[in-house]
C-alpha cells in the first residue's frame, strides 16, 4: 500500500479487504448479492495504519537521580495525550563496588 505522508500525518486509514471477503462467501455459501453490505464488511480482513506523527512528537529526554538506597530497580512508564500507555521491564540497578 502506498500512502502519502500527509494522510498519515492528518488520521488513521482502514483498508477493508472486501474482494476477497465476498469471493470466500461466494464460494463457501453461495452468497454474491445481498441488500446490505454488511456481510462482507464484516467478513474482511482488515488493516489499519494509525495516525501517524513527527518525530518532536514522540521523543524525549528526561533525566532523573535516583535514590540506589531506597531502590534497586526503575520501570518507566509513559502516557501518551491520546491515552494509550507503555513501560519498560524493569531496569536493575547494582552499586558500585557490590
Amino acid at each position: 500500500y502506498v500512502i502519502p505522508i500527509k494522510k498519515i500525518l492528518d488520521n488513521s486509514v482502514l483498508y477493508g479487504l472486501t474482494d476477497e471477503s465476498k469471493k470466500l462467501l461466494e464460494e463457501r455459501f453461495k452468497i454474491n448479492d445481498y441488500y446490505r453490505t454488511d456481510p462482507w464488511w464484516h467478513n474482511a480482513y482488515k488493516i489499519k495504519i494509525n495516525k501517524g506523527c513527527i518525530q518532536e512528537g514522540y521523543e524525549q529526554v528526561i533525566e532523573r537521580e535516583v535514590d540506589t538506597r531506597k531502590f534497586n530497580n526503575i520501570r518507566i512508564r509513559v502516557w501518551q495525550k491520546n491515552g494509550s500507555c507503555a513501560w519498560s521491564s524493569p531496569i536493575f540497578i547494582k552499586k558500585r563496588g557490590a
